[in-house]
């Protein structure tokens, strides 16, 4: 059971506070675009969404549209820290047309869920006659949003509206996965004004972890595979020519997002030639599904493409990128192993915590792009 002191509003932020070093960076999950305002037309049936997150008997839906209307019928849908504060249900809840009544906000971590826009939701849930925290919580523990009632009486419907018409604009300007990839390579811009021109290789498993696939999501769509690519491949449940199965979470508001091809055979061909050619000018690493946090682990049975990567790297000098996208309990280092000539440059993050930050060294391939 979800007890009161779990969202007390007394509860002390993170002691840790955000490093100073400008290479360290916060990130956060989003949706594709074409998630948000599918479904916000629907006509309100209840006050609070059927779904308790944590409650695997409310999780009834079988489809992702099913799902999403399970939000748009509802004035607000419940969300909360999982093993991590980000949560793609924050922002599904937004997609829909509702409004998250997000339970211990005022607990989050600085510079986590860094751009989410949190005072839209408090403001929205401080409304005249919403339920208190503890009163969710405790219908919550009962496993139904049933009794859960807005008082209509002192309810302002029209602030409400408000908020959340200012809640939509705001998410599809900035929560969006192409919006993610260019507040990265914005971060990385401003730390280093020589990099007009990014063409990524991606170091990335093809299972969808939820961050890693925000950031080939986004890529992708302002890159296209003319300026990137994947050593190796795609990540597939993002395609939809490829089949599906066992995706997390069904698949819901990730899947099938691209409808063009990705030629497997061609791109890895051309990831190759890319390779020989010295094209790519930035190597973004992502961990995924709280392990891949090594260059080891991806190249366990490659050691001579491992050794490609490293040659490389001495030789074209790429600014080098980690994304660490675990759970708050996950790993949050990204070891190259005992070659020390492969560091990297910058870091985005999105569980911060002091054990995130490691020695950074500074990028000295501006003059390497005059090259190009």
């Amino acid at each position: 059971m979800i007890s009161v002191q779990e969202v007390s509003e007394k509860k002390e932020r993170s002691s840790t506070l955000w490093t100073p070093q400008v290479a360290v960076f916060p990130l956060s999950f989003s949706l594709p675009e074409g998630r948000f305002g599918r479904w916000n037309t629907l006509q309100r049936k209840q006050d609070f969404a059927h779904i308790i997150p944590g409650n695997t008997n409310t999780y009834i839906y079988k489809t992702e549209k099913e799902y999403y209307n399970g939000y748009a019928e509802a004035w607000f849908g419940i969300t909360m820290k999982k093993s991590g504060w980000d949560c793609f249900r924050h922002y599904e809840i937004i997609a829909a047309g509702s409004m998250p009544y997000f339970l211990d906000h005022s607990s989050v971590p600085k510079n986590v869920l860094h751009n989410f826009p949190m005072s839209i939701i408090r403001q929205s849930m401080e409304l005249p006659g919403v339920p208190t925290q503890n009163e969710v919580i405790a219908q919550m523990n009962n496993g139904s949003t049933e009794s859960l009632k807005i008082n209509r009486n002192i309810f302002n419907e029209t602030e409400y509206y408000r908020l959340l018409d200012e809640l939509t604009v705001y998410a599809v300007e900035n929560l969006t996965w192409e919006r993610t990839a260019q507040y990265l390579l914005d971060q990385i811009h401003n730390l280093y004004p020589c990099m007009e021109d990014p063409r990524i290789l991606m170091i990335t498993t093809q299972d969808c972890d939820y961050q890693s696939c925000v950031l080939f999501g986004g890529f992708y769509s302002l890159l296209g595979a003319e300026k990137m690519s994947s050593y190796f491949g795609p990540k597939r449940d993002l395609f939809q020519q490829f089949q599906k199965k066992n995706m997390y979470g069904n698949g819901f508001s990730y899947s099938n997002v691209f409808d063009n091809e990705w030629n497997v055979e061609e791109m890895d061909k051309l990831t190759k030639r890319r390779l020989n050619d010295g094209f790519f000018n930035m190597i973004v690493f992502t961990n995924s599904a709280n392990s891949w946090c090594s260059l080891d682990q991806y190249f366990s049975n490659q050691l001579s493409e491992q050794r490609l990567l490293f040659e490389y790297r001495e030789t074209y000098n790429p600014l080098v990128v980690t994304v660490d996208g675990s759970d708050i309990d996950g790993c949050h280092e990204f070891s190259f192993g005992s070659d020390k000539s492969f560091t990297y440059h910058a870091q985005f993050v999105r569980e911060y915590h002091s054990k995130n930050i490691s020695d950074l060294t500074e990028w000295t391939g501006c003059q390497a792009e005059d090259r190009r």
